[in-house]
């Protein structure tokens, strides 16, 4: 019971592949037969008169063909009896019997299709008899036995010598049998003519009938189908506008729309597909509305941290326009936020400020890593420093889009470390110079201007003057680093190649890699690598990291010093070490002020912390960023990135 209620569920309502096709079979199927029909009719026509036009030519030449050889035989019989030469009679007599076998064979064909009655002449005996109401092959047989009776009675007579019997015999009884057998021959050509004519007439008709039965094969075809459409486009227009309903309905929110459409076609499944679609809708909006709200409210905790704080925020695109920025840094600009927004740093600040900013925001988007710096903006009479954290805003490739500054006004102290900066130099001058004197005098006494000193007074002698020169080296970097930090170091810009930095760096500090049996490997460099620096400052750094690494490295090892572009604007210097490595928590330490690790080899070596420091000022006075990639037992690489063109700015 349950199939016969499925079968006839899908006999009412079958599937939309069926509802199409149907009417297209039918459509075919007539189409198919009709055109099949009038095949089959041409192909019978074309039979009909191929069999008319044979039967007709072969009738033809048989009633022919008996008219004419009993002609030929009537003539070569009169020539033979009216010959009297006896060799012209035998040739004549021979001909004669040529004739005679012709005449028999064409009257044999002649009988056999008048037997068979085929073609034209079988329509002809149907429409009636030909000649005395005598059957055309008795007629046509019992003529041919009179002429051949005669024939042979006046070859007898010639035979006897009796020609003139003969010659009467022919012209008196063989002539006429010859006319009516003429005769016969024509009244059956004229039969047969009208035969033919029958049978073109019925092909005619059939020809006739066969093509109004296809044209009303094709009408009823293209009728039903017509009909078939008409009812499933109404069917599916219908169904088609209830979807259409429904889908508008849930387009303009109404989300509690429902297609009521309960059939088992393609349109039900769509229906079911659309409403289970509209259920997720339902729970989704409902979602995305508490997350909305969420949002909402997240936004407005940002905004209020973001008008509250008392950095200066702001967040630019690659081009350098702002995007955003909250009202403190909208007060250093001296502009409505609104008025900000799109616009770059050139239109505010002086072209030496616009490009240092430039420059850090550069430095930013393409090296990845977040940057520390200090900026001065100053817009008309007043001027401010501020430290800035800048970092970038990646999307979801991973590929930088934005660059947000976070800055908090140091210039109290700033204008605080000038002072100190400035004491600590009085005061390092006035030590340096006594210190120097000192200097000199314990050289002169370790030299023996006054003469030999006991080994104990020379022991001390020289551990003062090597204190003393500890003293005078810390001064000399403070002083340094203090230049630095004030912003009293212009930096000569000039093109150099790193191959020139490097050389100018590791031939100073060969002897001391050879007295530590340490190779110095700067085979990775490109010759033609250049950027525009302060070289001495660069080579300041380099010294500065290569002497490290000499220092802490082990005997027999290798450090390598490499160079290669990060892009068209960047590029990186490394120096790499095989030694100890630097554990992570350690790294931080670096590149403070009077900061070494607490390594023993550290304590070992010594040194007054600042040489890192003062690399790091350098680094970042030229645009750039220094850092360090360490592991405990895996060695230390210290690298620095420049841009290749600088412009020279305080910090």
């Amino acid at each position: 019971m349950l199939r016969l209620a499925a079968f006839r569920r899908l006999a009412l309502d079958p599937p939309l592949f069926w509802k199409l096709t149907v009417p297209m079979t039918v459509v075919v199927a007539l189409s198919t037969l009709g055109s099949l029909t009038s095949l089959r009719a041409a192909q019978r026509t074309e039979a009909l008169f191929e069999r008319l036009s044979r039967s007709h030519r072969r009738d033809d030449r048989a009633i022919s063909e008996v008219s004419a050889s009993h002609l030929r035989h009537y003539l070569a019989l009169s020539r033979l009896l009216q010959l009297s030469d006896p060799r012209t009679a035998s040739q004549a007599a021979e001909a004669l019997n040529r004739r005679e076998e012709e005449r028999r064979a064409a009257v044999r064909l002649l009988l056999r299709r008048l037997r068979r009655a085929p073609g034209a002449i079988e329509v002809a005996l149907a429409h009636g008899p030909i000649g005395g109401g005598a059957r055309p092959a008795q007629e046509l047989a019992l003529q041919h036995e009179r002429y051949t009776a005669i024939a042979s009675a006046a070859l007898a007579l010639l035979d006897r010598g009796d020609r003139l019997g003969a010659t009467t015999l022919t012209e008196h009884q063989l002539r006429p049998v010859l006319a009516e057998m003429t005769e016969f021959t024509t009244a059956l050509g004229a039969r047969e003519a009208e035969g033919s004519r029958l049978l073109r007439e019925s092909a005619q008709r059939h020809q006739r009938f066969d093509r109004w039965l296809t044209l009303a094969l094709h009408a009823v075809g293209a009728v039903l189908a017509l009909l078939i459409s008409l009812l499933v486009a109404r069917v599916l227009a219908r169904r088609m506008q209830l979807l259409v309903e429904c889908a508008a309905a849930l387009g303009q929110g109404d989300l509690g729309a429902r297609a009521r459409l309960n059939t088992r076609d393609e349109f039900g499944a769509l229906a079911q597909r659309l409403n289970a679609m509209a259920r997720r809708l339902t729970r989704l909006f409902g979602a995305i509305n508490s997350q909305h709200t969420a949002l909402r409210e997240s936004e407005q905790r940002l905004q209020a941290i973001l008008e509250n704080s008392t950095a200066a925020i702001s967040l630019k695109d690659r081009a350098g326009r702002y995007l955003l920025l909250n009202q403190r840094y909208a007060d250093l600009i001296g502009l409505p936020p609104g008025d900000v927004v799109g616009k770059t740093d050139d239109a505010f600040f002086a072209p030496e400020i616009a490009s240092a900013l430039a420059v850090h925001d550069r430095a930013v988007l393409e090296g990845g890593a977040p940057l520390s710096v200090d900026e001065v903006y100053a817009c008309g009479d007043d001027a401010a420093v501020f430290l800035v954290l800048k970092f970038a805003l990646k999307d979801a490739e991973g590929q930088p889009y934005a660059v947000c500054s976070m800055a908090s006004d140091i210039t109290a102290r700033k204008e605080v470390e000038r002072l100190k900066g400035e004491f600590v130099a009085v005061v390092s001058h006035e030590l340096r110079t006594p210190l120097t004197a000192i200097r000199g005098a314990l050289g002169l006494l370790e030299g023996g201007v006054v003469g030999p000193l006991p080994p104990k007074a020379r022991e001390l002698t020289t551990l003062a003057r090597q204190n003393t020169e500890r003293l005078v080296r810390l001064i000399n970097d403070i002083l340094d680093l203090e230049k630095l930090e004030a912003g009293k170091v212009r930096l000569d810009a000039r093109p150099v190649t790193v191959a020139q930095l490097v050389a100018r760096t590791v031939g100073p500090l060969a002897p001391l890699a050879h007295e530590a049996e340490i190779a110095i490997d700067t085979g990775a460099i490109d010759g033609e690598l250049e950027l525009t620096a302060d070289s001495d400052r660069l080579i300041q750094v380099l010294t500065n990291l290569l002497g490290n690494a000499i220092k802490f490295s082990p005997r027999g090892t290798t450090i390598t010093i490499a160079a290669r572009p990060l892009d068209h604007h960047r590029l990186r210097l490394s120096v790499t070490d095989q030694g100890a490595g630097i554990s992570a928590d350690q790294q931080g330490l670096l590149f403070r002020k009077f900061q070494q690790l607490d390594g023993s080899a550290a304590r070992r070596q010594g040194g007054t912390g600042l040489g890192l420091a003062i690399a790091r000022a350098i680094v970042e006075q030229h645009g750039g960023r220094i850092g360090v990639e360490s592991a405990p037992g895996q060695g230390t690489t210290f690298f620095f990135e420049l841009p290749r063109e600088q412009q020279a700015y305080e910090i």
